[in-house]
């Protein structure tokens, strides 16, 4: 909050103590520095959002819902699928050697044999 209050102080107060200013040239001092109080605004909601979204991600590594049976029935499923095992293993690195073991394990079922 701080910061927002330098920032209208900063913006309001020369545009409030421009001496000699006719009113039109006010009135655009003050809409300029609205402009400029609603744009800080709305990216530090960009800001926030984008903070929320990453612990929402992440928060989910710890889901109960994930384990080995899930994420293998994901992988295999038309709509999920690797992209969301890939996904998970971004926000979640702690399942990679989950995923490589199972992928060993799936390869040595079929019959092949990984370097």
């Amino acid at each position: 909050m701080p910061r927002y209050l330098f920032l209208c102080v900063g913006l309001f107060l020369p545009a409030i103590f421009v001496a000699g200013c006719s009113t039109a040239e006010k009135a655009r001092s003050f809409a300029d520095a609205a402009v400029a109080v609603q744009q800080e605004l709305g990216l530090e909601a960009l800001r926030q959002a984008e903070i929320e979204r990453q612990r929402l991600r992440s928060a989910r590594c710890y889901s109960p819902a994930l384990t080995p049976a899930a994420v293998s029935a994901a992988a295999e499923d038309a709509e999920l699928g690797q992209d969301w095992v890939e996904e998970l293993l971004r926000d979640c690195p702690q399942f990679s050697t989950f995923v490589s073991n199972l992928v060993v394990s799936r390869a040595a079922s079929v019959g092949m044999t990984l370097p």
